[in-house]
């Protein structure tokens, strides 16, 4: 693949181009809605490790329901500083919660960990303000098991 350069694009044309890209990624089932495709697509490599199906966007606690009956909540970030928060937990109606995080200029997989619900409110921290509980890119990190290779395979295989 080319090195891409769009520093002599104009807004509009760097928009289209987002939206060329979006529209693709719909097409190949990758992604399933408008918004940053970071976590649509976090959802299918699970899911095509896992197997099982994919509940719908309006499911509370759980993304994935796997071939077994196991409730999977699936967190991505793109993130270099393992210092960023994923995005909050208001339930932990699930069986594990499962983390992935790319590089924010390549989009190379860095890591991945499925962690235990117990184990991650444990590390949580409770925010008032949202109701919801939050944590760490470097707290994660050290909870739970390694499952890097098994979401790298995946990853590479699209």
């Amino acid at each position: 693949m080319e090195d891409f350069s769009g520093e002599n694009l104009t807004l509009r044309e760097l928009l289209g181009i987002q939206a060329s890209v979006r529209a693709e990624l719909r097409a190949r089932n990758l992604i399933r809605g408008n918004n940053a495709p970071i976590g649509d697509i976090a959802e299918y490599l699970v899911l095509k490790a896992r197997g099982g199906a994919l509940e719908d966007n309006s499911a509370k606690s759980h993304d994935i329901v796997d071939s077994s009956g196991v409730k999977i909540q699936v967190k991505a970030r793109a993130m270099k500083k393992n210092s960023q928060k994923f995005s909050a937990f208001r339930s932990f109606d699930f069986d594990i919660a499962i983390f992935i995080v790319f590089d924010p200029d390549t989009y190379e997989l860095t890591w991945a960990r499925e962690v235990a619900p117990a184990e991650l409110k444990e590390s949580s921290n409770w925010q008032t303000h949202t109701n919801s509980f939050t944590v760490t890119g470097s707290k994660v990190q050290k909870l739970g098991r390694d499952i890097t290779e098994e979401i790298a395979g995946v990853y590479e295989s699209l």
